[in-house]
């Protein structure tokens, strides 16, 4: 039987702890704002915080698609897409806050690429019978 080994434990509850926290605040969000597109966010992160609390031999799969995707690729679109309209507006507008939010999901997102790929390790359990 496979399963992840966690080298690190202060990743391990890092990422527990960074998980947790985004869930609750997209519950807040869903329930606050009633916006339905956030219940795919939240389904996909309860699903990794699953995998990563059972150690489950996905879950460094799990977190490198989720952390390429959602906290690498989307921040530097969301960049790009208001860099572009900085363009046309003649840069009259500068929003340091959003730069400042998604400039730190795209740090967060490459230190959890980074430390999934040196830290999280796939081992085999022999069962004994």
């Amino acid at each position: 039987m496979k399963h992840s080994k966690f080298k690190s434990k202060i990743f391990y509850w890092s990422l527990v702890v960074f998980l947790s926290g985004l869930i609750i605040s997209r519950l807040y969000n869903e329930i606050a704002c009633i916006n339905p597109m956030l219940i795919l966010s939240t389904t996909i992160q309860v699903t990794l915080l699953v995998l990563i609390l059972t150690k489950h031999k996905a879950a460094k799969i799990g977190l490198q698609i989720w952390s390429t995707l959602f906290l690498i690729i989307a921040p530097i679109l969301q960049i790009s897409g208001r860099a572009l309209k900085c363009f046309v507006d003649g840069f009259s507008n500068n929003d340091y806050l959003f730069l400042f939010n998604v400039g730190f999901l795209l740090l967060v997102g490459i230190l959890i690429l980074i430390f999934t790929n040196s830290t999280i390790d796939i081992e085999t359990i022999e069962i004994e019978k």
